[in-house]
């Protein structure tokens, strides 16, 4: 689109009903900043042939406040993110997983930020808890100790949550493409090592808010978090463990007690994933 300010890129693959619950929370504020010339992009990373169906349904139904686009094939978050990227007119590249919830004020604020402040380049903004149960609150309390600074507005970080968070399209030039598709998970710390390198700052500004929904039962919970530990073993083995290891001492997190159930289903799923690991080899050794 020509002209665009701002250009949203949603990737999701196979999650129509949480797209529909992003999109009825964001399209109204798209229409009240229509003169600042915002595109959302949906970027359909592989889905089935249902889901792609209803993605085409709500492209339809949107029309032409969104634009779909599609991945033959599933390229990962960080895949889509690019595709969108390629796709994208805006000035500003901002980006929202599908499980988030805008507040609001998300636009605007979002729109402000960058009008106010043009030198920086790399800004995330603010994750709060969507639903109050124990996921939620353990995701957040891993969240509020690695980015948040209590009583501050605007400051710096050294992550990047790429769930919500924009950068100015003249990063580009020096960072392209902007997320290593290599990468299953743990795309968004790669990239904020990879802005350290260029000694670019990451900024965080806790009036661009969205909600994030996060699995709701433990076997989501697994999931999820057995996604994130193969996520950090390939980045692992593309940095070393001392540069890992320099990034998580910077952002301790403490345990807590409430949380000790979902601390031992993480330990027991992955005494699990290794004892089926070693029966495996056994059998080829066999």
């Amino acid at each position: 689109m020509k002209g665009v300010f701002l250009s949203l890129i949603i990737p999701t693959r196979n999650r129509p009903p949480r797209l529909a619950r992003l999109l009825d929370a964001l399209l109204p504020q798209l229409d009240a900043q229509i003169k600042w010339r915002a595109e959302v992009i949906i970027v359909d990373d592989g889905s089935d042939l249902d889901a792609r169906k209803e993605y085409a349904e709500m492209s339809r139904f949107y029309r032409p406040r969104l634009k779909l686009i599609s991945n033959e094939t599933p390229l990962g978050a960080g895949g889509a993110r690019n595709t969108g990227i390629d796709a994208a007119g805006g000035k500003i590249l901002a980006f929202l997983d599908d499980d988030m919830v805008p507040d609001p004020s998300f636009l605007t604020e979002l729109i402000r930020f960058h009008r106010e402040h043009p030198d920086i380049l790399a800004v995330n903004g603010n994750l709060k808890k969507y639903r109050q149960d124990i996921y939620s609150d353990f995701w957040y309390h891993y969240y509020s100790a690695r980015f948040n600074i209590s009583g501050e507005d605007l400051y710096q970080v050294t992550r990047v949550s790429s769930g919500n968070f924009s950068i100015k399209r003249t990063l580009l030039r020096s960072l392209s493409p902007l997320f290593d598709t290599s990468l299953t998970a743990w795309e968004d710390f790669d990239l904020a090592l990879r802005l350290r390198m260029l000694a670019v700052p990451i900024y965080k500004c806790d009036r661009i808010i969205a909600r994030h929904n996060v699995r709701s039962n433990l076997k989501g919970f697994l999931a999820q978090k057995a996604w994130y530990d193969a996520g950090r073993e390939h980045a692992l083995h593309k940095y070393g463990p001392t540069v890992l290891a320099d990034i998580e001492d910077q952002t301790p997190v403490p345990r807590k007690l409430k949380f000790l159930p979902l601390y031992a289903a993480q330990r027991l799923a992955r005494w699990r994933k290794r004892l089926g690991g070693s029966n495996a080899r056994r059998e080829v050794e066999r």
